[in-house]
């Protein structure tokens, strides 16, 4: 099994999932994936519905994800004769819904033709385009809109995306390097733990990482002071041993140090925990760190075996229907050979039946024949018998 998006670092994010239902008595939901990264999406990422916004620097292209694989969604025109490649962008699962530009988003939306020229005329009446406007790439949408976080990709900011369903919801990406065009770190939906993580930033503690509705584990949410989120490292090395260092009495004449809430916290004579100006612990930031490693390594692993599966159901599908029509070319041929010999039989009954007549008709053909050769001998005597009386009267 190909596990090549485990083995590097992805060069990809999830942004967001998404769900849509179907207008009607029968509500369907149809759930999808809009990932993020810097050039073409890797073949064997994601499954059919799902969306990829290459956010590399000058590109901004979309992706739709396809039973066949990856296709580039290029614009839309003003003049659908002209160009027609958005109207074929339609959801694998649902022919109703198009990929379209809807509320300064790109995703899949249910629209008629109705639907579609008016909002495609909304589009090119807008006064950021010109008069003359023919053709609106997707290049030109993802950044004039900041869409999938276009345009803050290079500057390591915090972005944010909503999502349907909850307002209170967003989605938070972790800052980054700029001068790493490789490490593009994954965000996840803060929707379960953000109320908690709150209290316990206001307390004092620690937050304990929570898993959302999705399933996953939220990242911590970047700070909205100028400075950069500094990522925890073990610092044991330089700090003393303080269980050997003699702690000063209550009485001492030291000069008090003035406590902030970076000062080291007691809880108990033999368990020592090291604060940051966070609010949170060190070591609960080494296990928030390690369970988010894990669990992204476990989400990666179900992604790639999902993709496994899916491959490997595509493929017995195909097999599947080879199968079929074999069997079906074979029943056609079994009852073809059945129809030549139903065809045979009878052709083999007629002859039957003509030889028959005719050995018939050749015996009373005989029989005739032998009624005529007792006559001729009946007249031969006859005649004989005429020509001696003849002689005999010829004598007298």
């Amino acid at each position: 099994m190909n596990t090549s998006i485990e083995a590097s670092q992805p060069l990809y994010t999830i942004l967001a999932v998404k769900s849509f239902l179907k207008e009607g008595a029968q509500e369907t939901a149809i759930h999808y994936t809009q990932y993020r990264g810097r050039g073409s999406p890797p073949k064997s990422l994601g499954k059919a519905g799902d969306l990829f916004f290459d956010l590399s620097p000058g590109a901004y292209r979309l992706y739709a994800r396809y039973y066949d694989g990856w296709r580039e969604w290029e614009g839309i025109a003003r003049n659908p004769d002209k160009h027609q490649a958005h109207l074929r962008f339609c959801h694998p699962h649902d022919n109703s819904r198009v990929l379209w530009f809807y509320r300064r988003s790109l995703e899949w939306r249910k629209m008629d033709r109705k639907d579609l020229s008016s909002t495609k005329h909304k589009l090119f009446t807008a006064r950021i385009w010109n008069t003359d406007q023919e053709f609106v790439s997707a290049h030109t949408l993802i950044e004039r809109y900041n869409i999938g976080g276009a345009g803050t990709e290079r500057h390591g900011r915090k972005r944010t995306v909503e999502t349907e369903g909850d307002s209170e919801s967003e989605v938070y990406a972790d800052e980054m390097d700029t001068d790493d065009e490789v490490s593009i770190s994954r965000t996840y939906d803060l929707r379960g733990g953000s109320r908690a993580q709150k209290k316990m930033r206001v307390e004092g503690g620690s937050p304990r990482a929570q898993p959302d509705v999705s399933g996953t584990f939220a990242s911590p949410r970047t700070s909205s002071a100028p400075q950069r989120m500094q990522r925890l490292r073990p610092i044991d090395s330089k700090l003393p041993d303080l269980r050997s260092t003699p702690q000063p009495s209550h009485g001492s004449a030291a000069s008090p140090q003035p406590r902030s809430t970076s000062d080291l916290t007691f809880h108990s004579p033999v368990r020592r925990t090291y604060t940051t100006g966070r609010g949170g612990s060190i070591n609960g930031g080494d296990e928030r760190r390690s369970r988010k490693e894990e669990h992204e390594k476990i989400m990666s692993q179900y992604r790639s075996c999902q993709t496994a599966l899916e491959h490997r159901h595509e493929v017995v599908t195909r097999e599947n229907d080879h199968i079929k029509r074999k069997a079906e070319m074979v029943s056609e041929r079994l009852q073809h050979a059945k129809r030549e010999a139903l065809r045979r039989a009878k052709e083999a009954e007629e002859r039957e039946r003509e030889l028959v007549e005719m050995e018939a008709h050749v015996k009373k053909v005989k029989e005739s024949m032998l009624k005529k050769d007792e006559e001729l001998e009946r007249h031969k005597r006859l005649i004989e018998d005429m020509e001696k009386e003849i002689s005999d009267w010829n004598e007298i």
